[in-house]
């Protein structure tokens, strides 16, 4: 799936899913998290295995 098939999906999954089984705060939380996350082990791994977190980054922030 591109980019853009992965965008559609995640508005989707944020139509249906906000405001009735999570709420707003709580999915931009989730999302804050994961980015922070994602973004502290790319600085802090080695580059052999920090290559694999960019591009998990790169699927978050797509």
């Amino acid at each position: 799936m591109d980019c853009s098939g992965r965008m559609v999906v995640g508005y989707i999954a944020g139509i249906i899913l906000i405001p009735k089984y999570v709420s707003q705060s709580k999915a931009l939380v989730v999302s804050t998290v994961t980015a922070i996350a994602g973004s502290l082990l790319v600085v802090l791994t080695p580059m052999e295995i920090s290559i694999f977190f960019v591009y998990l980054l790169h699927w978050e922030l797509r």
